[in-house]
């Protein structure tokens, strides 16, 4: 009589050793992450260098394809910023008021004292909501 328990007698399959099979998958995972690291430091130079246009480009996508959208966003803003500003005198560039520099700085969330100001009253409520949350009735 067939039973799941002796299963494996009619499947003549090899039962698996699955903390070698996960450990060897880390490795895989980690060596994967270790080369998409390196691929993108390639297409980068790459992207930057004296290539031809076309190749340039291909790095540039090569690139792009690594990152995610937000920072996308910002090189492409930079790249564009860079573009504007290159026949531009160092000196006239240091009296205009918009200039930021030779690349755009990268905004983040607590750029405003009133981003700062956010965050604390978020934290404030999460700590509140802990000590009494917890509390409500359900009834």
């Amino acid at each position: 009589m067939f039973s799941f328990l002796n299963a494996h007698k009619y499947l003549s399959l090899p039962i698996m050793d699955l903390e070698a099979l996960s450990k060897r998958l880390g490795t895989v995972k980690d060596s994967l992450k270790e080369t998409e690291i390196t691929m993108k430091r390639v297409s980068e130079t790459l992207k930057d260098s004296d290539l031809p246009e076309n190749e340039r480009l291909v790095a540039r996508d090569e690139f792009f394809d690594h990152l995610q959208d937000y920072e996308q966003a910002y090189e492409t803003a930079n790249e564009d910023y860079q573009k504007e500003i290159s026949g531009l005198s160092e000196a006239y560039l240091s009296l205009c008021p918009l200039y930021e520099g030779p690349n755009l700085p990268k905004t983040t969330f607590l750029d405003s004292s009133q981003d700062i100001k956010e965050l604390y009253g978020f934290f404030m409520m999460a700590g509140i909501f802990s000590l009494f949350g917890s509390h409500i009735p359900t009834n």
